[in-house]
């Protein structure tokens, strides 16, 4: 029986070891590089595409690789606040002097400010077309990536839980007051309407957007899933884990609740547990199925410094001020390590982050950023990890438009009118503050251009006349709509612009086209620029006009999607348009176009 006992307990101790890890020091004596920026963080590093940015109290942005490369540093306007967003292709949002908003380009270009009338309380929230959210305490503002404030409103007071976006779009935000010991929350449109008041069955106590809706946690306990239902449009519960079940057990709630997306189908809620450990619960997203619960002995939940998804999501990331760790998604360490003192002078550190390849950044207070690598991938070790799914179609804000192209095959008026074109209508689009009337301007102008599209698609085969359209008939209105269309600061405006630029064969009209391809700016995934390429391939030398708002939209492109846009277009672009069969006046618009580029630094 005794032998049987050894035994037992040598399985045990074999077993144990095997879901360890040794645990190392890290220093900036073992670091795998080191990277000097400009100023003290002010919020931990935010992940990008190429690695991360970091803001400074020096005033400066630096963005980096996550091999500790810098690839630029910038200054930014005012005394930056806490706040960091990194939006759609890598633009971010800053805040600076408690009011005012700038989107900085990928090569670290401000290319806009834009003072509030209200102090901005936290990072902005991306939405789902370029346009991003700004919270106050008491407000709500929407911006297009071209800097115009579409619209703006008044709410209650509102709860510290961040703004976070519904599986419709819509977005919903947590008000601080409670009634009879619940939270309530609203659901506002893109276009700043607010479409219901919502009671939660308790105090708010965490809150993020998953594929399918948005994730709840309550300071009593309990935990489940908020969405749009399709047919009735209201808010209501997926599913629910109440305050009593067996998975909240040893938990403290009421000490504070964070969700972690750990893959695209997999999240895991951490709370306070008994005996200073952090309770780490895994959930399928979608269900609510739970697929794993496990302890972080000895980290502090109220200490934690990074909470992350690792390991390509089969696994997370748990740091507190004094040990960070990898753990797979069966609760086992794979990787541990105590951290340097933050609050000793070798130490001295104030942010942490963990970057998508397992990279611990850690911002020290003397301006020096020190990066540890983990543990790149799981070495075959099964765990619990759900396969990734994908959700289905993305929600995309044209499905809230009305686009009609058909009636303007059968259009007879002379011109397109003030029904299309409205009433000073490019002012009010430049002057901002529309607000719900956006989904009426962009229907219209997305009905318009849309058709005038189909239009040249069927005129180059011969299909039908130009003097039967209504689009050869009133070109100035034809222009006006184009030029609208340019200035909505979405991102499915590039798309349209860049089928018109390579269709149209009127040189007039595309004129105007490359006018407001340079107005637009915005061109996500390179695809005016490669129009307006494939479009000075078969232009006429002497055509001067063209030519040149051909050169100036390539400028325009340029300084506002940053250095990548450049060198993959636009320097190609500026380049062939010196050559000698192009006249003095297209020479000059390009030498001045280079000279700008060149006063970017970019």
């Amino acid at each position: 029986m005794m032998r049987r006992f050894f035994l037992y307990a040598a399985f045990i101790l074999t077993l144990s070891a095997a879901f360890s890890a040794e645990q190392t020091s890290l220093s900036a004596d073992n670091a795998d590089w080191t990277c000097v920026i400009g100023g003290e963080a002010v919020t931990r590093p935010v992940q990008t595409s190429y690695g991360f940015v970091v803001l400074t109290d020096g005033k400066m942005i630096s963005a980096c690789t996550e091999n500790g490369t810098k690839l630029w540093e910038k200054p930014v306007p005012g005394r930056p606040d806490p706040f960091l967003t990194v939006i759609s292709k890598d633009f971010l949002v800053t805040v600076s002097d408690k009011k005012t908003i700038s989107l900085i380009n990928p090569s670290g270009v401000v290319l806009w400010s834009k003072k509030l009338p209200h102090q901005v309380t936290e990072s902005a929230l991306p939405g789902k077309d370029a346009r991003f959210f700004v919270k106050g305490k008491k407000n709500i503002s929407c911006f297009g990536i071209n800097g115009v404030c579409k619209w703006s409103i008044e709410t209650p007071s509102l709860s510290s839980i961040p703004l976070v976006t519904l599986n419709d779009g819509t977005i919903l935000a947590v008000l601080l007051n409670s009634e009879n010991g619940k939270s309530s929350g609203i659901r506002i449109s893109p276009f700043g309407t607010v479409l219901e008041t919502i009671s939660f069955a308790g105090i708010v106590s965490g809150a993020m957007t998953c594929d399918y809706g948005v994730l709840l946690a309550f300071s009593s306990g309990g935990f489940g899933l908020c969405a749009v239902n399709e047919k009735e449009k209201l808010t209501g519960t997926k599913w629910a884990v109440p305050s009593n079940d067996y998975a909240l057990q040893s938990a403290s709630p009421s000490k504070g609740t964070e969700f972690v997306p750990v893959s695209q189908s997999l999240s895991a809620l951490l709370l306070s547990s008994s005996g200073k450990s952090v309770k780490v619960i895994l959930f399928e997203n979608r269900t609510g199925k739970i697929v794993n619960i496990f302890y972080a002995d000895t980290l502090d939940f109220l200490r934690l410094s990074a909470a992350k998804g690792a390991l390509g999501g089969e696994g997370i990331f748990l740091s507190d001020d004094r040990t960070g760790r990898v753990y797979d998604t069966a609760g086992n360490i794979v990787w541990s390590a105590a951290l340097p003192s933050a609050s000793s002078r070798a130490g001295n550190w104030n942010f942490l982050s963990y970057t998508k390849n397992n990279v611990i950044v850690i911002c020290s207070k003397s301006w020096v950023m020190n990066g540890f690598r983990t543990v790149q991938r799981l070495s075959g070790k099964k765990n619990v990890s759900s396969v990734q799914k994908k959700s289905g179609n993305p929600v995309r804000y044209e499905n809230f438009y009305i686009i009609d192209t058909a009636q303007f095959n059968r259009y007879f008026s002379e011109s397109l009118g003030e029904d299309i074109l409205g009433k000073n209508r490019i002012s009010v689009l430049q002057k901002g503050m529309y607000g719900p009337d956006e989904i009426n301007f962009s229907s219209k102008l997305f009905s318009v251009c849309k058709a005038y599209s189909q239009f040249l698609s069927s005129a180059s085969s011969g299909a039908r006349t130009e003097e039967k359209s209504i689009f050869y008939r009133d070109t100035i209105g034809l222009q006006e709509t184009v030029m609208q269309l340019s200035l909505l600061g979405t991102d499915e405006v590039p798309e349209l612009i860049a089928s018109l630029i390579q269709t149209e064969k009127n040189m007039q009209n595309l004129a105007f086209l490359m006018k407001a391809a340079g107005q637009c700016a915005y061109d996500p995934d390179g695809r005016m620029l490669r129009a307006i390429e494939k479009r000075l391939l078969t232009l006429p030398p002497r055509n001067t006009t063209v030519l040149v708002a051909l050169s100036d939209a390539a400028y325009e492109i340029c300084r506002f999607m940053g250095r990548p846009a450049f060198f993959s277009h636009c320097m190609e672009i500026q380049k062939s348009l010196l050559s000698n069969q192009y006249d003095n006046t297209v020479h000059e618009a390009v030498r001045k176009n280079l000279s700008k580029t060149a006063a970017l630094n970019m």
